[in-house]
């Protein structure tokens, strides 16, 4: 199952920005990732328009396409049984290879805060994190985005597949950490878990604004948050933006990775107007949703909180 089509039938770069026209990788794609077994899976990326780019996997398949007149190129790389230790080459003008690439069970889990509680902060975190010695339980979890026009990449330049151990366990969401411990345990191959959270967050911005325009509620709240916008410059909140943009990828570019003692770095975001804020519709989707949607997953994990519960018509 394409996350694409999960989405239409439910409700629900670990560098600096590389050279303009070198071929480069979303950062789902790298060392440690999880492809999903016996299936089609999505494999994508950026070059030079017209570029002709082939993915050969240590497995096998092979694939070649031409990146389009945006530079942008995608092919369908067939996957075997669940497996590890391979590998996936990627020739174009450049060269970029992935490492320790495992195939099993890939699963997206999203929703607010609920999705989002780490391990850490759950009762019994310490003995349990103390046992989470899984190596071919891989996680992949990016920092909280949105943004008013879909992203094709997501700007958090540290996020990156983890195997799991005590101290990614430990910052790991909790239900997401048990969801994929069970089924490691049970199907007895690599499992990976996509996680993409945001905390506060109404389900309506986590789906296309295209699909809920016709609904009165939907359109009472983007009117209303037109309404609230009024006093605030757009203009001036996105230069703000890419100011703080631009400074985000510097840091990252110097060797830095954390915020403070405890928390990693992560891309800016715009709070005011509430246009371009994260509770308009379809603004979560746009950045955390679009760009991993191609990817190869056997399903989909969803918790929604109390954001919804404000008033009966919401709810």
């Amino acid at each position: 199952m394409k996350i694409t089509n999960l989405l239409s039938c439910s409700i629900f770069l670990v560098v600096a920005s590389p050279a303009r026209g070198e071929l480069h990788l979303p950062n789902l794609f790298g060392d440690s990732m999880v492809l999903q077994q016996e299936t089609r899976n999505a494999v994508w990326g950026f070059a030079t328009a017209g570029e002709k780019i082939t993915v050969q996997a240590s497995w096998g398949s092979r694939a070649t396409t031409t990146a389009d007149g945006q530079g942008d190129w995608k092919i369908m790389l067939q996957t075997p049984g669940a497996g590890t230790g391979h590998h996936l080459l990627f020739h174009g003008a450049n060269t970029v290879k992935i490492n320790n690439v495992a195939i099993g069970e890939v699963w997206l889990c999203m929703g607010q805060s609920n999705m989002g509680w780490a391990l850490g902060n759950t009762f019994g975190a310490e003995d349990e994190a103390a046992k989470a010695n899984f190596p071919n339980l891989r996680i992949f979890k990016s920092s909280r985005e949105h943004w008013h026009e879909p992203l094709k990449q997501s700007r958090d330049l540290l996020a990156k597949w983890s195997p799991c151990n005590p101290a990614v366990a430990t910052a790991t969401s909790a239900v997401s950490y048990y969801f994929g411990r069970k089924l490691h345990g049970e199907l007895g191959v690599p499992v990976g878990i996509i996680v993409q959270a945001y905390a506060g967050t109404p389900i309506e911005g986590w789906m296309p604004k295209e699909i809920q325009t016709d609904d009165p509620l939907t359109r009472t709240a983007m009117e209303n948050y037109k309404k609230l916008s009024r006093r605030f410059s757009k203009e001036n909140a996105l230069e703000q933006f890419h100011n703080e943009l631009k400074a985000y990828r510097g840091k990252i570019a110097a060797g830095q990775t954390m915020k403070n003692k405890f928390r990693p770095l992560a891309p800016p975001t715009i709070t005011k107007p509430a246009i371009l804020g994260h509770q308009y519709p379809s603004h979560i989707f746009n950045a955390m949703v679009h760009p991993v949607r191609p990817y190869g997953i056997r399903g989909a994990i969803w918790y929604q909180g109390e954001r919804n519960s404000k008033d009966v018509p919401q709810a």
